[in-house]
């Protein structure tokens, strides 16, 4: 029913959880943009199903999801390559390691917020041919 849905966003809408997420990744194939930000029960879960589900994403949203990890950010640089935004501020438990994955997996990037990732330095930054939100 939603197949052909380009653009999605649960914004600011804390309760929303990995099963929501999982049912825009699962019937949004063809997604471009997807907005989560403040999603704050989205966990590494969630975030799995949108690197599987959406690789035709160019922008991703997933400022103060708390909860992701390095372990989904790399996920995202996997399934998602045609990044070219990707806002990761307030994701606590993102480091330099999981930027490093971001920068070799998401050719196209051009804008990348990593405001208030306490455990990124920045060192990562440099990975970078453009100006990196610290």
């Amino acid at each position: 029913r939603f197949r052909s849905t380009r653009a999605f966003g649960l914004t600011m809408h804390w309760s929303a959880s990995d099963a929501c997420v999982d049912a825009v990744a699962s019937g949004c194939p063809n997604l471009t943009s997807l907005n989560l930000g403040g999603c704050e029960e989205v966990t590494d879960a969630g975030v799995e199903k949108i690197a599987a589900g959406c690789p035709n994403l160019t922008s991703l949203n997933l400022d103060a999801c708390e909860l992701v990890t390095d372990v989904e950010v790399e996920k995202i640089a996997a399934g998602c390559p045609n990044l070219t935004s990707l806002n990761l501020s307030q994701c606590k438990q993102v480091t330099d390691a999981g930027v490093e994955k971001i920068a070799a997996g998401c050719p196209n990037l051009t804008s990348l917020n990593l405001g208030a990732c306490a455990l990124v330095t920045k060192v990562t930054s440099t990975l970078f041919s453009f100006h990196v939100d610290l």
